[in-house]
């Protein structure tokens, strides 16, 4: 009994064990730094392998690819709009805003009108006169001229053209070589784009561009008809053989050339290349009817040499004129002119695009709300002209029909027309509205699927 209770005494009471916590060794610094450059190293030993497998993959990608070629449909430039004669009055007297009474001047207000023109007349007058020119001043303005040049003259080269006639006494080809101009206006990484003029290129065997110091093979891409515009093209195969010391030349807006605006001619205008002559625009000829359009002339006082060509530069290096010989004055046929660059850049457009420019074949004029109601006639675009042979000729258009609409484009005042043409793509029909006298002198709408060719 005794042992017994003793057993259970025993198992009643509390019995304490040593319980013992493990604590991990604190970590050196030296552990973390090895930790971060093996991870470091595992980076770049992954990341370089995932670089190599994408150069691998990318360059058997690009093998299977073809190429993309470069955009030519999508390129555009920038059109100018021609003032207004509100605009034009607007920038020069800065009139304010009246109301409708105001509009209607009194004598006095015309009285002081008149006034204040002559005082500022006398001004100016005075003004001129009080000025001379030194000459300090003239040697000043050549340089200035002629530093604008030096800026853009790598934009201009030498274009060597190559006939091959038929062949001699001795059974030799004779081979004939002439020159003319190029202008660069465009450039790619593996192309360079200039215009020149068709007139020396004509039956031409071979084309060879001289830029710089070396000569590349040039090539006749595109050619506007009407204008007489050529665009050539001098391809770069190799990046190290590109040509470095050639410029760009821009395109500047003609519509703000005025009168006594200083101008440099460029290209041919003494009849061979690289020549150059300055001057001043002394007449400007706005709005001549043209084959599908309007051109302004700007004349200056240069004189105009055969076999000229190129182009007439503003004061910032731009491009404001194509010289011509065509739609000139026949007073004015010993001076050097030029189209006005903003009425041709639809069509430089269409040349740097690989395109051709669509030719309807009318002249005439547009005829607005007020001359239309002046004259009786419906507003659009009254035909004088229909060239035999072209499009408008082959569907029935005649002379003192008023083309109303081409395609969505409506005509009814200036500057509609040359925005329908310019809409229009060559080769492709296109609905035209043409409004036409009948018997009993009443205008009658007609509409008209016309196939607009190529120029």
């Amino acid at each position: 009994m005794a042992d017994h209770s003793n057993s259970q005494n025993h198992e009643n009471k509390d019995t304490s064990y040593i319980k013992e916590k493990i604590v991990k060794k604190p970590r050196s610094k030296w552990f973390y730094v090895r930790r971060f450059f093996f991870f470091l190293i595992l980076a770049v030993i992954f990341g370089s392998a995932a670089g190599a497998a994408f150069a691998v993959v990318r360059g058997c990608v690009e093998q299977m690819t073809p190429a993309p070629e470069e955009p030519t449909e999508g390129f555009t430039l920038a059109r100018d709009e021609q003032p207004t004669e509100a605009e034009t009055t607007e920038s020069v007297t800065a009139a304010p805003e009246t109301t409708e009474a105001e509009t209607m001047p009194t004598e006095t207000q015309a009285e002081e009108e008149k006034n204040l023109e002559e005082h500022i007349s006398d001004a100016v007058r005075e003004a001129m006169e009080g000025m001379t020119l030194n000459q300090s001043d003239m040697l000043k303005l050549e340089r200035l001229r002629s530093g604008v040049f030096r800026q853009i003259s790598n934009a201009f080269v030498e274009l060597i053209v190559t006939h091959q006639s038929e062949r001699d006494w001795f059974d030799q080809t004779v081979e004939n070589t002439g020159s003319t101009f190029g202008v660069v206006v465009q450039m790619t990484d593996t192309q360079i784009s200039m215009l020149t003029d068709s007139a020396m290129l004509e039956g031409a065997d071979s084309l060879t561009a001289v830029i710089g110091e070396n000569e590349y093979p040039a090539e006749i891409r595109e050619q506007d008809s009407l204008t007489g515009i050529t665009l050539v093209t001098v391809s770069v195969e190799e990046q190290n053989a590109y040509p470095t010391s050639i410029n760009v030349a821009e395109l500047g807006n003609s519509y703000s050339v005025q009168l006594g605006d200083m101008v440099i001619a460029a290209g041919s205008p003494m009849g061979f290349p690289n020549s150059v002559s300055y001057g001043y625009i002394s007449y400007i000829n706005k709005d001549i009817s043209v084959i599908d359009g309007y051109q302004t002339i700007c004349y200056t006082d240069m004189d105009a040499v055969e076999n000229s060509g190129g182009v007439l530069l503003n004061m910032q290096g731009q491009i404001i004129g194509w010289i011509t010989e065509e739609n000139k004055s026949s007073t004015l046929s010993d001076r050097t002119a030029a189209i006005g660059i903003s009425d041709l850049k639809y069509i430089i457009e269409d040349l740097l695009a690989g395109r051709s420019t669509a030719y309807l074949g009318v002249k005439g004029l547009e005829v607005d709300y007020t001359e239309a109601a002046e004259r009786g006639v419906t507003t659009g675009f009254y035909v004088t002209e229909v060239v035999q042979g072209s499009p408008a000729y082959g569907i029935g258009i005649q002379p003192s029909d008023i083309i109303v609409q081409i395609g969505a484009q409506e005509i009814l005042g200036s500057g509609d027309f040359q925005k329908a043409m310019d809409a229009v793509e060559a080769g492709t029909g296109v609905p035209v509205i043409v409004s036409r006298r009948n018997a009993l002198g009443e205008y009658q709408e007609e509409t008209m699927e016309i196939t607009f060719t190529g120029r």
